[in-house]
């Protein structure tokens, strides 16, 4: 079975090292860890927010299977000038999604 990095699973054993809090425990669900190159050195803003060149939206969700930002010309609009799809290969960090 191949484990993926954005899949929560179920434990069946305790996870416990000397002097440390446990990992996870039986019955609760734990996310495997992701090589360092994949993680965040520190933690993001959530959000729009403004780069030189652009803009990166950063959404936090556990339950989310797709996500979109619709874009509007005016508050007034009925339909979205643009809407950005997040690809979950490229845009989803566990229950982080990013696209710039």
């Amino acid at each position: 079975m191949s484990i993926d990095t954005n899949q929560w699973y179920v434990s069946d054993v305790g996870g416990f090292a000397p002097g440390m809090a446990p990992s996870f425990a039986p019955g609760l669900y734990f996310m495997p860890k992701r090589p360092s190159s994949l993680r965040f050195a520190h933690p993001l803003p959530f959000g729009a927010i403004l780069h030189d060149g652009g803009v990166q939206f950063v959404v936090f969700s556990r339950s989310a299977t797709a996500m979109r930002v619709l874009l509007y010309d005016r508050v007034t609009d009925a339909d979205p000038a643009d809407i950005i799809e997040f690809d979950p290969e490229h845009h989803r960090w566990g229950d982080v999604w990013s696209i710039f």
